[in-house]
């Protein structure tokens, strides 16, 4: 997983980022391993309709605050 604060991969199950000592939360999401494989490993789906507006093409990137998609 990412440290949500200074972007720095942390061990699964870590109590603080070993870079930065921000402490992490027990509420994480699941690591990549674990995503749902039907879903993929972002939120949204390709092909799916975003706001009644946007057709969905494919996840393009991953970062650390969010998911970039071509629509």
């Amino acid at each position: 997983m990412l440290c949500y604060r200074c972007g720095s991969h942390v061990p699964d199950g870590a109590a603080k980022c070993m870079v930065c000592g921000q402490p992490l939360s027990g509420n994480r999401r699941p690591a990549a391993a674990s995503e749902d494989k039907a879903k993929g490993p972002g939120p949204l789906s390709d092909g799916e309709l975003f706001a009644d507006r946007y057709l969905i093409h494919e996840l393009i990137a991953i970062g650390t605050i969010g998911w970039l998609y071509k629509a």
